[in-house]
């Protein structure tokens, strides 16, 4: 590959494109991100792809351009899943980080939006967890008759041991996450300090990764030091189902999210969310069909507010018949429409169905 990226034959056409694009860029600069942008893709498409009747591609990018390349090369089916979207996630990244200059994130962008656009038309079924992220997909030109919308799954009988019993103490808060910047655990500190000068008593439990972004965890661990805010816990990774028995309610505090299984784990487990308006989470915790009659199962709350957080954490405390009804609420939105079992029922189907179109080894 090395030698492909700094050939002449590369060069010229690196040449080509910055005089097609009229650029004002410094052309080593330019050739330069040119080879970073496609040596992961040529590396990836130099490999041997292994034989199969269908291909399943869990996210755009890289594994769907794989995936397009080998239902082409077979002649078989290639379904897409796209749990966040891919193009918009990158799109995220590339803008926040320091690695792209400002003036190249415009072509890794663009980059990436036609990785996607690839997988889009290659696929012959592409999958997404809710409505939101269809109309994203369309608006990628993601054909709309390819679409099909498969909400996560939690088989909610895992969590029988996890339901609330009848227990004295603090209120204790909790949170299901990985310790970084998108995840904003600073606005859910500054939210329990705020809760804690009120309810002095309330604890804390962090459960998840602490290791991924050790220097987002050494700011939240001095921001709450800066606070003089006790009693938080960060228990990093941990099986959550030995903790959540001693959970009152559950906090999300992301700035970004698709459909968090941390709070169909929840709902599932009979305890309510104080969550940010991202993603899904409105509409698993408050409903959205038209037949959901269970009522709110949490709060929601704009992101990167503490305030607002504050305010619907004390809620809760104060109210606790409300905390009850919300946990069962949850448990009942779970087993009626985010099952395990329908979850994979529904990949079965689409297995079945692009069978149909392949050679019968079920290779998958």
């Amino acid at each position: 590959m090395s030698d492909f990226l700094m050939s002449e034959s590369f060069f010229d056409v690196c040449m080509e494109e910055y005089h097609r694009q009229n650029s004002k860029k410094v052309f080593l600069q330019f050739l330069w991100n040119f080879r970073g942008i496609y040596f992961p893709l040529m590396y990836i498409l130099s490999q041997e792809i292994p034989k199969a009747d269908i291909y399943h591609a869990v996210s755009a990018g890289y594994a769907g351009i794989l995936g397009s390349c080998a239902s082409y090369v077979e002649g078989v089916p290639l379904l897409l899943s796209e749990h966040g979207i891919y193009t918009r996630e990158r799109e995220e990244d590339i803008i926040r980080s320091n690695w792209v200059a400002g003036e190249f994130k415009g072509l890794w962008i663009d980059f990436f939006k036609k990785l996607s656009f690839i997988a889009y038309q290659q696929a012959s079924v592409v999958t997404t967890l809710f409505e939101t992220n269809r109309s994203l997909q369309i608006e990628l030109k993601c054909p709309p008759e390819k679409i099909s919308i498969i909400p996560n799954g939690v088989n909610a009988g895992d969590f029988d041991s996890c339901r609330k019993k009848e227990r004295s103490g603090p209120f204790v808060l909790g949170a299901i996450l990985r310790v970084v910047p998108i995840k904003d655990v600073k606005t859910m500190l500054l939210a329990f300090d705020i809760v804690k000068r009120a309810v002095p008593e309330v604890r804390l439990k962090i459960m998840g990764n602490c290791a991924e972004d050790p220097v987002y965890y050494h700011e939240c661990l001095e921001l709450l030091e800066e606070l003089e805010t006790e009693d938080v816990e960060f228990l990093g990774q941990v099986n959550i189902k030995e903790h959540l028995p001693e959970v009152d309610l559950l906090l999300l505090s992301s700035i970004s999210e698709g459909q968090p299984l941390a709070i169909l784990e929840g709902m599932a487990a009979e305890i309510p969310f104080v969550a940010t308006n991202v993603g899904d989470c409105r509409a698993l915790l408050e409903g959205e069909r038209e037949d959901d009659r269970f009522g709110p199962a949490g709060l929601i709350v704009p992101v990167m507010n503490s305030e607002a957080m504050a305010q619907a954490i004390l809620r809760c405390i104060r109210n606790p018949g409300l905390t009850a009804s919300m946990g069962q609420a949850g448990r009942k939105r779970v087993e009626a429409y985010y099952s395990r079992e329908g979850m994979l029922s529904a990949f079965r189907g689409i297995y079945e169905h692009l069978e149909e179109k392949s050679h019968g080894r079920n290779w998958i």
